[in-house]
């Protein structure tokens, strides 16, 4: 039962922390295309990286506490569901280190800045925050669902081509990444901040070239409004 509520439960705090640390960022640079208030940041003396920078790091943060609100909730709730027992991992012989939650943090937060800077550089072509709403929940959602095939197989289970395409989605990460840490498989762990790495990283780099330009006062693309 205790096994059960972690796979259950893992997924839905992932897709929640994704969802809405990605709403977040796309609705706060909408905002500030929307009022006008994007040219005069992008005017003082600070650089553009930095400023993308800092807006990401602000909503992972935030995007942080948020899921560790969401796992303490819900494993209280899917704990009551399964007849609240008493039953620890420590007494099924399952031991979590500090190196394996320090590393399970990395891939967590690497997963987070992975959906803000693609929330970002989608919101950059949103016209207002409903614009920025709609595209970002047309494109991260689908990226977040195949996580929820983790709560009904495990990925030894399935065939390889099967399981190397849903470890390609960076939303998958953080549930295979906290199996492992279950198991002590440090070095898969390791591998997994690798890749987030690498994909965090391209995506930072086209965002901040996004921000670098000036053609980020004026590109528009009005997703998911009708035009008279």
């Amino acid at each position: 039962a205790i096994l059960a509520s972690q796979s259950v439960t893992l997924p839905i705090v992932v897709f929640l922390m994704v969802t809405l640390t990605a709403q977040i960022a796309a609705g706060a640079i909408a905002s500030e295309k929307e009022n006008k208030t994007l040219e005069t940041l992008l005017t003082l003396p600070v650089k553009r990286t930095t400023i993308v920078a800092s807006k990401i790091g602000g909503t992972a943060v935030m995007g942080l506490i948020a899921a560790l609100t969401y796992t303490f909730g819900m494993r209280s709730y899917i704990g009551s569901s399964f007849g609240g027992s008493n039953v620890s991992l420590g007494d099924l012989g399952i031991r979590i280190t500090p190196q394996g939650i320090l590393l399970f943090g990395v891939v967590v937060f690497l997963t987070v800045a992975f959906a803000l800077s693609l929330a970002m550089l989608l919101a950059i072509f949103s016209e207002d925050v409903q614009s920025a709403n709609t595209v970002v929940s047309s494109v991260i959602l689908p990226l977040a669902f195949p996580s929820f095939i983790l709560m009904y197989t495990d990925l030894s289970s399935l065939p390889k081509a099967a399981a190397y395409a849903l470890l390609s989605d960076p939303f998958t990460h953080p549930i295979v990444a906290y199996q492992w840490m279950l198991a002590g498989e440090y070095a898969r762990i390791a591998w997994s901040i690798g890749y987030l790495s690498a994909a965090a990283l391209a995506l930072l780099y086209l965002t901040a070239r996004a921000f670098s330009g000036e053609k980020i006062l004026t590109a528009k693309m009005g997703w998911g409004r009708r035009r008279r």
